[in-house]
């Protein structure tokens, strides 16, 4: 049974089904990311998985041609981390807010036996890229190289982690390596390597179930030069992040609580880190906001590749009630590897050039690899596979 869908179908409504819900010119979007599930203790610094927890999120605004302005922030915490581990932790939050012009606002914190994270982005949207936007004759391409993200994966998970130091983190590490039931582990699950015949049914679903929320009275008034996001140093904002318990950046720690990082019970694999590359996608999404504000009214439908193309390309397809037919076929390495956050895109042919030199100026490869069709059961781009949220 595909639990998410069953989900998303309780809740369905003509705002959901997209990287972000976009009501009026409010656009809003959620992510989890979950210890045991897009991450192992030890395969990433707290830092890095407050960082990799806000660009995930940012990633689905890009997508929707959304800016983000501001942030809610859920935090479940296992009761051994220390105050130095959750100023780590909230500083790869705040440091990324910043960095995109977000301001958090608010939100809630629990106990827990492992880390997860609920980020609620609040953005502004005047032109909004949808995923069902495709026409026939359109072309499909994504941004980028696609692959890498999957290779660090299988590396890291040839490693079991369990730290000593946590009785509870030794129960989360008994899940299986081949159990998909992360986004990226997806990139992984032999069953949908195994199938990749057109006509397969699709089993899994990215729909995202997106409440309306109340629209917060300051969004309009905030000038158009705060609403920009640029990675350019001058141009890039930073507010200062309020309330919450990520306020507060600088290291602090007290009495009998670890004062060093790593000392505690929170520890970084140093010698399993040192096997992947320095500058993975997988540990931080490189995202393609340059070439997509510039590109998105020239784009039909789009959204970002999250749960490799074997998922999300049906998606699309599936959204725009079309079908595509190979133009070239990716490896199966780039169809399996997932949290890539790379775009996928259709457009016009007439733009084409006008697509290649917007990427060139921003510095981004452009992979063209299909064509829009009429959607049958031979072009619908369906490849079998079971849902990675809801994996046994």
């Amino acid at each position: 049974m595909d639990k998410e869908r069953y989900i998303f179908e309780k809740f369905r409504s003509k705002f959901n089904g997209d990287d972000c819900a976009v009501i009026g010119e409010r656009a809003y979007c959620k992510d989890l990311f979950v210890e045991g599930v897009h991450f192992r203790r030890g395969w990433l610094s707290l830092r890095e998985i407050g960082a990799k927890a806000m660009l995930v999120n940012i990633s689905d605004m890009i997508a929707t041609n959304a800016r983000a302005k501001y942030a809610l922030l859920g935090l479940a915490l296992p009761r051994e981390i220390g105050t130095h581990e959750i100023d780590e932790l909230c500083a790869g939050v705040s440091e990324t807010a910043r960095e995109w012009g977000i301001r958090i606002i608010g939100g809630d914190t629990i106990g827990s036996d492992r880390i997860a994270l609920s980020v609620s982005l609040i953005g502004k949207c005047k032109r909004p890229v949808f995923r069902s936007g495709a026409r026939a004759g359109d072309l499909i391409a994504h941004t980028g190289e696609l692959g890498s993200v999957g290779r660090d994966l299988a590396v890291l998970l040839r490693d079991e982690i369990s730290p000593a130091s946590s009785q509870t983190q030794n129960r989360n590490d008994k899940i299986s390596s081949a159990q998909s039931s992360s986004t990226a582990l997806q990139g992984l699950n032999t069953e949908a390597s195994a199938a990749q015949n057109p006509g397969d049914e699709v089993r899994s679903s990215d729909d995202k179930i997106l409440p309306v929320r109340a629209e917060p009275q300051s969004l309009d008034a905030e000038t158009s030069t705060q609403n920009s996001v640029s990675h350019s140093g001058d141009d890039r904002k930073s507010p200062t992040s309020q309330g919450f318990a990520c306020e507060n950046s600088a290291p602090q720690s007290s009495a009998g609580e670890n004062p060093v990082p790593g000392s505690g019970s929170y520890r970084l694999r140093e010698d399993l880190r040192a096997k992947i590359s320095k500058n993975s996608r997988f540990v931080r999404p490189v995202l393609r906001d340059k070439f997509f504000y510039k590109a998105a009214k020239l784009i039909s439908a789009a959204m970002d590749i999250s749960d490799g193309l074997v998922q999300d390309l049906p998606r699309l397809l599936e959204a725009s009630g079309v079908g595509a037919r190979w133009i070239a076929r990716p490896s199966e390495a780039a169809l399996q590897s997932g949290e890539e956050y790379e775009i996928l895109f259709s457009f016009a042919p007439k733009f084409l050039p006008k697509i290649y030199a917007i990427a060139a100026k921003a510095g981004v490869a452009i992979n063209i690899i299909a064509e829009v069709c009429p959607r049958t059961p031979q072009s619908s781009m369906e490849f079998r596979g079971s849902s990675h949220h809801f994996a046994p």
